[in-house]
Protein backbone atom coordinates (compact mmCIF):
# COMPACT_ATOMS: atom_id res chain seq x y z
CA UNK A 1 0.00 0.00 0.00
CA UNK A 2 1.40 3.48 -0.81
CA UNK A 3 2.63 6.05 1.69
CA UNK A 4 -0.73 6.71 3.31
CA UNK A 5 0.39 6.96 6.92
CA UNK A 6 3.67 6.66 8.73
CA UNK A 7 2.59 4.99 11.97
CA UNK A 8 1.39 1.36 12.15
CA UNK A 9 -1.97 2.19 13.77
CA UNK A 10 -2.90 4.61 10.97
CA UNK A 11 -1.75 2.12 8.36
CA UNK A 12 -3.89 -0.61 9.92
CA UNK A 13 -6.93 1.69 9.99
CA UNK A 14 -6.38 2.66 6.35
CA UNK A 15 -6.07 -0.93 5.20
CA UNK A 16 -9.37 -1.70 6.93
CA UNK A 17 -11.27 1.42 5.85
CA UNK A 18 -10.15 1.88 2.22
CA UNK A 19 -11.61 -1.42 0.94
CA UNK A 20 -14.94 -0.57 2.57
CA UNK A 21 -14.94 2.89 1.00
CA UNK A 22 -14.09 1.37 -2.39
CA UNK A 23 -16.87 -1.23 -2.18
CA UNK A 24 -19.37 1.43 -1.12
CA UNK A 25 -18.36 3.73 -3.99
CA UNK A 26 -18.54 0.93 -6.54
CA UNK A 27 -21.99 -0.12 -5.34
CA UNK A 28 -23.43 3.42 -5.30
CA UNK A 29 -21.71 4.97 -8.29
CA UNK A 30 -24.25 6.42 -10.72
CA UNK A 31 -24.12 5.81 -14.44
CA UNK A 32 -22.28 8.57 -16.29
CA UNK A 33 -25.07 9.67 -18.63
CA UNK A 34 -28.65 8.94 -19.54
CA UNK A 35 -29.68 8.53 -23.16
CA UNK A 36 -33.29 8.39 -24.27
CA UNK A 37 -34.16 6.79 -27.59
CA UNK A 38 -37.36 8.18 -29.04
CA UNK A 39 -39.16 8.62 -32.32
CA UNK A 40 -39.49 12.15 -33.68
CA UNK A 41 -42.49 13.59 -35.55
CA UNK A 42 -41.14 12.22 -38.87
CA UNK A 43 -40.85 8.68 -37.52
CA UNK A 44 -37.05 8.75 -37.25
CA UNK A 45 -35.38 7.15 -34.24
CA UNK A 46 -33.24 9.73 -32.44
CA UNK A 47 -31.08 9.79 -29.33
CA UNK A 48 -31.68 12.45 -26.73
CA UNK A 49 -29.19 12.95 -23.91
CA UNK A 50 -30.48 14.08 -20.55
CA UNK A 51 -28.37 16.63 -18.69
CA UNK A 52 -28.37 16.06 -14.95
CA UNK A 53 -25.53 18.21 -13.65
CA UNK A 54 -25.86 16.95 -10.07
CA UNK A 55 -25.54 13.34 -11.20
CA UNK A 56 -22.62 14.17 -13.50
CA UNK A 57 -20.84 16.01 -10.67
CA UNK A 58 -21.39 13.09 -8.28
CA UNK A 59 -20.11 10.66 -10.89
CA UNK A 60 -16.95 12.74 -11.45
CA UNK A 61 -16.22 13.00 -7.73
CA UNK A 62 -16.74 9.27 -7.15
CA UNK A 63 -14.60 8.45 -10.18
CA UNK A 64 -11.70 10.54 -8.84
CA UNK A 65 -12.06 8.89 -5.42
CA UNK A 66 -11.96 5.42 -6.96
CA UNK A 67 -8.85 6.35 -8.94
CA UNK A 68 -7.11 7.49 -5.75
CA UNK A 69 -8.15 4.31 -3.92
CA UNK A 70 -6.88 2.22 -6.84
CA UNK A 71 -3.52 3.98 -6.66
CA UNK A 72 -3.28 3.35 -2.90
CA UNK A 73 -4.19 -0.36 -3.08
CA UNK A 74 -4.59 -1.68 -6.60
CA UNK A 75 -4.93 -5.34 -5.60
CA UNK A 76 -7.83 -4.72 -3.22
CA UNK A 77 -9.50 -2.38 -5.71
CA UNK A 78 -9.25 -4.95 -8.50
CA UNK A 79 -10.76 -7.62 -6.25
CA UNK A 80 -13.60 -5.28 -5.21
CA UNK A 81 -14.44 -4.34 -8.79
CA UNK A 82 -14.34 -7.95 -9.99
CA UNK A 83 -16.63 -9.01 -7.14
CA UNK A 84 -19.08 -6.24 -8.03
CA UNK A 85 -19.04 -7.17 -11.72
CA UNK A 86 -19.55 -10.83 -10.85
CA UNK A 87 -22.59 -9.91 -8.74
CA UNK A 88 -24.05 -7.89 -11.62
CA UNK A 89 -23.48 -10.68 -14.15
CA UNK A 90 -25.06 -13.29 -11.87
CA UNK A 91 -28.07 -11.03 -11.22
CA UNK A 92 -28.58 -10.43 -14.94
CA UNK A 93 -28.22 -14.12 -15.70
CA UNK A 94 -30.76 -15.03 -13.03
CA UNK A 95 -33.34 -12.55 -14.37
CA UNK A 96 -33.06 -14.11 -17.83
CA UNK A 97 -33.78 -17.64 -16.59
Amino acid sequence: MGKVASDPVSQMMCTEIFPLVAKNHIARMPRPKEVLVRTDELGNVVQEQCRDTESISLYSTMKRTLIILAILDSKEMTESMLASLKTIVIAQRDTRL
